[in-house]
């Protein structure tokens, strides 16, 4: 089960301060008002607020983040609003804020759902990954993904939603720009890439409510039955645009059994676990669910890793007050980097490292370094090194942190990540990354990544 945990610090909400809009809210409810954090995530921040007996979920964009658009709350309200009624997975919305005053961001309340979600290849206590409960699970998961590409969206609110025309070259178009805003060197096989998919767009495949990071650590299932799905969560990139690109990402995200040991290592479920379905098999089983022609699928999951690629990357550019010796490194494209501040980086090796002066936007009320921004230097770092590679990235990372990380980095401290770089054959390498403050190491990161291209070609969907 999913379960709260006392809120973070830095991530307090004043209960009092909510209490009027709560008791409006919620009018049928009595009994003093508190607060719990689910810690687990990686995009919004999302509480458990109890009004007496009752329980309800605020969802609100991270402390600090200044690409709002990334994070719109009230995106993810009018979706929800939208499905109620016509897809029963999607959690029932009760209330929205646009009054920034009261916490420091707009956000809305939903209901609670109770339930499983598999982050990892690890069974919860009590449950074993039998090869039938796996195939089954994975079956779940794709017909899910049919059955809300099957609501109907000719008709209001969900017909005013989106633009579908156009959508795949809007896409195309946006994360190819996103990529030359962040690059720092000519990369052939990432350019490579943007060209091919610029040259081979499908025609649509029709329009539906799409999802756009739909994965096993976005649904939630029943605790007592976990072929079955109770709710999929994180709605605030979803959208009325073509329903191949939504299996696309589902897919790319998606391990398969037969993968290569070190592009498992970050796992959004136990995709290749004995008995879970291949990417294959996925797309075979939604085309059967849906109807729809998959034909096209192959541009779809390049697109997808492609996405995928450019969010994780990082680019270059000047910056001032940085220890001698050290290039400047450039403002982050990631949408969670943009409060950094300057950074700086350097070679060592076959690796690099990067650091940061830690000042006042860095801490949190108890003055320490904020814990979230050091998580975000070290995925940076990686980053940088992925975006050094010659062929299309398939990134994957895990974060590891020690119990005193986040008391350690003050204001005046340089925080460093250094990143390692071993060869894993020819076309791919790992990188280990190590946060430290001075002499103590306080965070472990690592990443696999595609690291030269195959001989003789340009590029591996060149031809």
């Amino acid at each position: 089960m999913d379960q709260p945990a006392q809120v973070r610090e830095e991530e307090r909400l004043d209960p009092a301060v909510l209490e009027p809009f709560l008791r409006r809210a919620l009018p049928d409810t009595a009994g003093p008002v508190s607060v719990l954090q689910f810690p687990k995530g990686h995009s919004n921040l999302t509480y458990l607020m109890m009004v007496g007996d009752r329980e309800v979920v605020l969802r609100r964009a991270p402390f600090g983040v200044k690409v709002k658009s990334a994070h719109d709350m009230k995106r993810e309200y009018d979706i929800l609003s939208a499905l109620k009624g016509v897809y029963p997975r999607a959690p029932r919305p009760i209330a929205f804020c646009d009054d920034e005053s009261l916490i420091g961001a707009k956000f809305y309340l939903m209901e609670r759902v109770r339930g499983v979600i598999l982050r990892g290849d690890k069974p919860p206590a009590g449950v074993s990954f039998t090869p039938e409960l796996l195939r089954r699970t994975s079956l779940a998961l794709v017909d899910n993904l049919a059955d809300l590409h099957a609501v109907d969206v000719t008709r209001p609110p969900l017909s005013t939603m989106g633009r579908p025309q156009g959508y795949v070259a809007r896409q195309v178009t946006g994360w190819t720009e996103r990529y030359a805003n962040a690059r720092t060197d000519d990369i052939p096989g990432v350019e490579a890439t943007a060209a091919w998919l610029s040259r081979n767009m499908p025609e649509k495949s029709g329009a539906a409510v799409i999802h756009n990071d739909y994965k096993y650590d976005n649904v939630m299932l029943d605790p007592h039955d976990l072929t079955r799905i109770v709710a999929v969560l994180d709605w605030e990139m979803a959208t009325i645009g073509d329903p191949l690109m939504d299996l696309g990402t589902f897919i790319g995200y998606w391990g398969d059994p037969d993968d290569p040991q070190e592009l498992r290592m970050r796992a959004y479920g136990p995709t290749y676990l004995p008995g879970s379905l291949s990417r294959l098999q996925l797309v075979e089983r939604y085309a059967e669910r849906s109807g729809r022609a998959v034909g096209s699928i192959l541009f779809y999951y390049v697109f997808a890793l492609f996405k995928i690629a450019v969010t994780r990357g990082a680019a270059v550019s000047e910056a001032a007050d940085v220890p001698e010796g050290f290039k400047a490194l450039r403002r982050a494209n990631s949408r969670f980097l943009s409060a950094l501040g300057p950074l700086y980086a350097k070679g060592e090796g076959s690796g690099v490292v990067i650091g940061l002066r830690i000042d006042e936007r860095h801490l949190n009320t108890r003055g320490v370094a904020h814990g979230g921004m050091l998580v975000t230097l070290a995925d940076s770092a990686l980053g940088i090194v992925i975006a050094s590679s010659r062929t299309p990235p398939h990134p994957m990372a895990t974060v590891s942190l020690t119990a005193d990380f986040a008391d350690v980095a003050r204001a005046g401290d340089w925080v460093e990540a250094r990143v390692d770089v071993q060869k894993l054959g020819k076309r791919f390498a790992f990188a280990s990354c190590y946060l430290s403050v001075g002499e103590k190491r306080i965070l472990r990161a690592s990443g696999v990544f595609a690291h030269v291209a195959p001989a003789g070609g340009e590029g591996p969907f060149e031809g």
